[in-house]
């Protein structure tokens, strides 16, 4: 073994007879260099002193490449190579050793390894003599076997190494949990697949049978209808036509026009059965018509217009038709129960049991879509939302639908909307001759609602039921309601931009690099549930790693697979309803914002908060959207009255700060109404009603606590009108009415409204394509009684002739990325741990719930139900109020001053009272009466005192003005100041379907 001293191995080397190490050590200064260890005991002390030579630069030089060339041997390349390489692992000695690592370690300050670099690549002997001989940066061959100039390798090295870590980056990218490369699965051969003969001869037989007679024309009138559905363009009709594949375009419009009219009699035949019961559905359609040539009378215009579809009754809802006959919703409004209704009575309505059970499951679910390991407990948590959850599921049954004849009416106009009904009661043969007693249940969105009870308010004083559409059922449906929700909890927990407050929704979003939309309340709907709903479950993963206690949920599963110890699926169940009770159950929100018994739940509890955030996603905003916010391009807002009023505030008192953790207490209310939310939309695809009815009565109070009053309303009615105003048959039949299929497939349910979309957009493609208005005759007459037929002719023809229906469904891409880029946020900031005392970026509490209960327990219950209770079955209150107080002695036809001053008997007066009054100076007045004339022709008198009546009136008035100013300053302390923002008529984009995300 070869010491690690220099000095030592120099003196081996003289004592075998090497002159040159005998020289060097006769050369040996008396002053050691710092890399030889001297021992004073070997040194030899009878020599004198050796003085140290000082030399120029060159002169060392010289010595050098002297002694590497004359007694080394060695080339410079030879030099730099061993000294760099060595003779071999621990043949170093410490000398080597330190002056390589100094070096190599850029400890050299004044000679580091850039500026030798920087020498080389820069030195003239480096360059290539002639042009163009060695390519710089190149790629090949590998720079370590580049014979030419130092230049070309540097630059060959530089490039060739950047090339590896490109292509590492991208191996590393394209990984599983990076999500930007889809896992090929299980590769199979690919056999050609030729057309079936059948296809080709039946094809050719019939072109054949139709060119010798255009009576055999079924399978080339199909044909034409498919070109047709398609939108196809004219000159292919005309092309195929010629040729002999199809008709000629006006027999295909005769043979729709022949097949509405067989729609429209199915749709009457069904319509005038008594034993049926009516559902339709009806909604709004435009679309901008841009003529290309503008002329007075042809200006650009928005073509507005009202589209129904007729739906058949299931057996089990046509077994209940008796309780939907009128008098017997007549007989539950007249029971006066929904004067009687208070906040404490809606509240009880809701099971909560219930609530807490399907959010429990959604955890168990969550768990199971993320962790492969646990994906064998899928079925086994269908099991449990089956067993546990099941509140009223339906049969699965495709739902039979006709389509009606659509119509140019604007829903915005009551005389219009009158119309449109009249029109749509006629197709179903409900006409004023000749209609049955049963209602007519109408479904569509909050507004349309609102407008038919407002008409049928004030066309209560007629006499027919047509003409007051007291046959009318309006009932409002829940697709609408959804996407109004979900614009609400993402308006309230976005935050503002730039915000570091992690609970807030938009920096979540900002982190996954999603733009902050212009208008947060319409966002679009498929991409916000789709963010909504991904922030919820990486939280929920995110609770389930606390309480798992580990920092990583993946490769804490991968570790108890491989250990045999994966926890069964009631185990999960048992701990998600924990976990529902600590981060979503509203009982707890109080102990979450005060911290007086948090012991109690399983929130880890941490350090108290340092008020320190260390990372946010402003930083990242920057870099994503360049500091800039989206630029909203639509119309300009309008600013309410309530805006240009000056804003209350109320001003925190100083030093106050919330006790507990404000930013876990908004994690948790954003978790509990997106995870109702995703409930909503679970049940509604499973066919549960009844389900989806508990989270409509809990978004009701959601409602009452934010600035969406309208729909506070909307379900106070609803709500209202099942449980007080409602037979329980009838109850469970609305319910039941309120989800189709349309495919007869399980798990294939939805909203009418949304199917309702599905309609608009197939005629207004159509309409929009003829810039045509909606009682255009091929509109009306032919293609809205179709589109329904035509969309499924476009699929059975594909699979009629063997080829696959295509999907209409992009596969989901992944979402693991998105999920550990969450995780990690949530991990590092400890949102879901409890830290008394955090409060985040001027944050407020953002529970809607509690606000809620405390609205309508104010003014606003009162407020609707006295305005409701006054106008629903007034004229029937009058004539019950006449019929009470008359004599049922009238005479008809007889004018009533006349019959007063004959005779107060034969006058037919209610009441025998006389028609005079005395005025202040006790004179004799001739009194006022509100005369009506019963069906006997018999004529009632009801007197009239006008101070008396205009004294109610101004007192009444005056109490709705005080409970009108006292909305306004809640309002204004909680909604911001502006209002939604107005259509321009001349805006082109208003040529889209309403709500086209569907």
């Amino acid at each position: 073994m070869l010491s690690k001293n220099l000095k030592q191995r120099v003196e081996l080397l003289a004592g075998r007879g090497d002159v040159v190490a005998q020289s060097f050590l006769s050369l040996q200064p008396s002053k050691a260099a710092v890399d030889i260890d001297v021992d004073v005991e070997d040194a030899d002390t009878s020599k004198p002193p050796f003085r140290r030579a000082y030399r120029t630069l060159q002169q060392k030089l010289d010595l050098l490449w002297w002694f590497i060339s004359e007694v080394l041997y060695w080339s410079y390349g030879e030099m730099l190579y061993h000294t760099a390489h060595g003779a071999g692992p621990g043949m170093a000695s410490h000398t080597q050793y330190d002056k390589l690592s100094r070096f190599f370690r850029g400890h050299d300050t004044h000679f580091a390894p850039s500026k030798i670099i920087k020498l080389w690549f820069s030195h003239a002997y480096g360059s290539s003599r002639v042009a163009g001989k060695h390519d710089l940066y190149a790629l090949s061959p590998e720079y370590s076997e580049i014979k030419g100039p130092m230049r070309a390798a540097l630059t060959a090295f530089a490039a060739q190494v950047t090339v590896e870590k490109l292509e590492r980056d991208a191996e590393a990218g394209i990984k599983p949990a990076n999500s930007l490369h889809s896992q090929p699965g299980e590769v199979l051969a690919v056999r050609k697949k030729r057309r079936p003969i059948d296809n080709v001869a039946t094809n050719i037989i019939s072109t054949m049978m139709f060119r010798r007679s255009n009576r055999a024309n079924l399978l080339p009138v199909a044909s034409g209808i498919l070109h047709f559905g398609c939108l196809a363009a004219f000159d292919i009709h005309r092309f195929n036509s010629r040729v002999g594949n199809t008709p000629c375009y006006n027999t295909l419009i005769k043979t729709l026009g022949r097949l509405a009219e067989d729609s429209a009699a199915a749709a009457r035949a069904y319509g005038e059965d008594p034993q049926k019961l009516n559902i339709i559905r009806l909604d709004n359609v435009h679309n901008y018509h841009l003529n290309r040539d503008l002329r007075i009378g042809r200006e650009n215009k928005l073509l507005t217009g009202i589209f129904g579809v007729l739906y058949e009754a299931e057996d089990y809802v046509n077994a209940s038709v008796s309780s939907f006959s009128i008098d017997e919703k007549r007989h539950h409004v007249d029971a006066g129960k929904r004067a009687e209704v208070t906040v404490d009575m809606l509240h009880n309505l809701v099971d909560f049991k219930h609530i807490n059970t399907v959010l429990a499951l959604q955890w168990v679910q969550v768990l199971v879509d993320y962790i492969p390991e646990l994906a064998h407990l899928s079925k086994g948590v269908q099991g449990l939302y089956k067993q546990h959850a099941a509140k009223d599921p339906l049969p699965v049954r495709q739902t039979k639908i006709h389509p009606l004849a659509c119509c140019s009416k604007n829903e915005m106009y009551y005389t219009e909307l009158r119309d449109a009904y009249g029109d749509i009661l006629e197709q179903i043969g409900q006409t004023r001759d000749h209609h049955d007693n049963n209602l007519v249940v109408a479904g569509g969105d909050g507004f349309m609602v609102q407008k038919t009870h407002e008409m049928q308010e004030m066309l209560q004083h007629e006499e027919n039921v047509i003409d007051k559409l007291e046959n009318l059922l309006p009932t409002l449906k829940g697709w609408h309601q959804r996407f109004t929700s979900n614009n609400e909890h993402i308006d309230t927990h976005y935050g503002e931009p730039l915000t570091s407050d992690y609970s807030t929704l938009g920096h979540s979003a900002t982190r996954l690099g999603r733009r902050r939309p212009a208008d947060l309340k319409k966002f679009d709907y498929a991409q916000g549930s789709q963010l909504m709903y991904l922030v919820l479950d990486a939280r929920m993963l995110d609770c389930w790693r606390l309480c798992f206690r580990t920092e990583d949920i993946f490769e804490f599963f991968a570790v108890c697979k491989a250990a045999g110890l994966l926890p069964s699926v009631d185990g999960l169940f048992t701990q998600a309803k924990q976990l529902t009770r600590a981060y979503m159950s509203l009982r707890e929100h109080e102990t979450v914002l005060s911290g007086e018994g948090i012991e109690r739940l399983i929130i880890p509890v941490g350090e108290e908060w340092d008020s320190i955030v260390e990372d946010d996603s402003s930083k990242d905003f920057g870099m994503l959207n360049g500091g800039k916010r989206a630029v909203h391009t639509g119309s300009q807002r309008t600013t309410t009255r309530k805006a240009a009023k000056a804003k209350k505030t109320k001003a925190e008192p100083e030093g106050s700060q919330y006790s507990g953790d404000l930013a876990l207490a908004n994690s948790r209310t954003f978790m509990r109404i997106a995870a109702l939310s995703r409930e909503s939309m679970i049940a509604t695809a499973a066919g549960d009603p009844g389900r989806v009815y508990e989270v409509t009565k809990c978004q009701l109070f959601q409602f009452a606590g934010s600035s969406c009053t309208n729909y506070t309303e909307y379900l106070l009615e609803t709500i209202i009108s099942l449980e007080y105003e409602s037979s329980p048959e009838m109850k469970t039949a609305l319910l039941r009415l309120s989800l189709v299929n349309l495919t007869g497939k399980a798990n294939h349910f939805c909203e009418g409204d949304l199917l309702q979309e599905y309609f608009n957009r197939l005629l207004d493609a159509v309409a929009q394509h003829k810039g045509v208005d909606y009682s255009d005759p091929f509109l009306r007459n032919i293609w809205s009684r179709n589109v329904l037929h035509v969309a499924q002719l476009r699929t059975e023809w594909v699979e009629g002739v063997g080829l696959g229906k295509r999907s209409a469904r992009h596969s989901d891409p992944t979402t693991k990325a998105e999920i550990r880029t969450l995780l990690a946020l949530y991990r590092g900031h400890q949102l879901h741990v409890y830290r008394a005392g955090r409060v985040l970026d001027g944050a407020t509490d953002r529970d809607r719930v509690n606000k809620g209960v405390e609205n309508l327990k104010k003014t606003r219950l009162t407020k609707y139900i006295g305005r409701t209770s006054r106008k629903r079955g007034l004229a029937r209150r009058l004539a019950k109020s006449a019929e009470s107080r008359g004599s049922g002695q009238g005479l008809p036809g007889v004018p009533t001053a006349a019959a007063e001053e004959s005779s107060d008997e034969e006058g037919g007066m209610t009441g025998n009272a006389p028609l005079r009054d005395e005025d202040e100076g006790g004179q004799s007045v001739l009194g006022v009466a509100f005369a009506a004339l019963d069906s006997e022709g018999r004529v009632h008198l009801r007197r009239v005192d006008f101070q008396q009546e205009a004294t109610a009136v101004v007192e009444r008035l005056e109490e709705e003005r005080q409970l009108s100013l006292e909305d306004d300053d809640d309002e204004e302390e909680n909604t911001p100041g502006t209002d939604e923002a107005l259509p321009s008529f001349d805006d082109p984009m208003l040529d889209k379907t309403d709500d086209e995300t569907a």
